[in-house]
């Protein structure tokens, strides 16, 4: 929960207004969070089963949409990173692996928080993040 507070009150020094969601059910959990000002966006989420776990992030500016989802399930994972902008769309990195790590709810959801942001549109084209598939 400190990490929660923590992630508010950084968010809230930014001058961005926070939306957070959560749904917890018998079939799973499912996280989500908006922070946008006038500047940026960021979207959040996450979704939480016995079978998968998916979570993506995104960040729009005036230059663009730089995302990131990554998909585990029993039978892999896979992983895409991209960024969307006027001139038109482009994969930056795309990683699948045939078998998935097992990875249980709980540590799952616990790592969530601590999930890495993707970089804004011009910084994640930038050619030193171009193209490393691996």
């Amino acid at each position: 929960m400190s990490n929660l507070a923590a992630e508010l009150s950084a968010r809230l020094g930014e001058n961005k207004n926070v939306a957070i969601g959560l749904l917890l059910t018998e079939n799973g959990l499912a996280i989500k969070e908006i922070a946008a000002n006038e500047e940026t966006a960021e979207v959040m989420g996450a979704v939480i089963t016995d079978d998968a776990v998916i979570a993506g992030a995104a960040v729009a500016t005036a230059e663009g949409v730089a995302y990131q989802v990554v998909g585990a399930t029993a039978e892999g994972v896979a992983t895409e990173v991209g960024v969307i902008t006027d001139e038109g769309a482009a994969v930056v990195d795309v990683v699948a692996l045939a078998a998935a790590p097992e990875i249980e709810a709980e540590s799952a959801a616990a790592g969530a928080a601590d999930a890495v942001e993707p970089a804004a549109p011009a910084e994640a084209a930038a050619p030193e993040n171009a193209g490393s598939s691996g």
